[in-house]
């Protein structure tokens, strides 16, 4: 079984509209970093999620965008259970979001399998 936790840091709020600035995921079994990333969003990052998180428009400057890296982040969380914190309500919808906006199949939303730690 792959076990990926996961975090995400975004431009906002709602899952499905704003993007992602950072990823990472962890795979569960040994601890160890297997993806982090930072991602220009194509957009500019509300002063108030900045506060929230500390990413800054200078932060990301120069990053990949998430379209970029989307096809080996479709790989890695392919067949992986995901385990996040109220991911079931943010993390796994915009991550999600984002793999379709790129392109890619996304996330089976009916039958993801997920450890959500709320």
């Amino acid at each position: 079984m792959k076990l990926l936790a996961f975090d995400i840091e975004a431009t906002g709020l709602d899952p499905y509209e704003d993007r992602i600035l950072e990823l990472a995921v962890i795979r569960v079994d040994d601890d160890a970093l297997v993806f982090h990333a930072f991602f220009d969003p194509e957009r500019p990052i509300p002063a108030d999620a900045s506060a929230i998180h500390g990413i800054t428009q200078e932060d990301v400057t120069g990053c990949p965008t998430f379209r970029t890296c989307a096809q080996a982040i479709q790989r890695l969380v392919d067949g992986a259970v995901l385990v996040g914190f109220v991911s079931r309500r943010y993390d796994t919808l915009l991550l999600d979001a984002e793999l379709r906006r790129s392109g890619q199949r996304g996330l089976d939303l009916a039958t993801v399998q997920e450890i959500d730690l709320h």
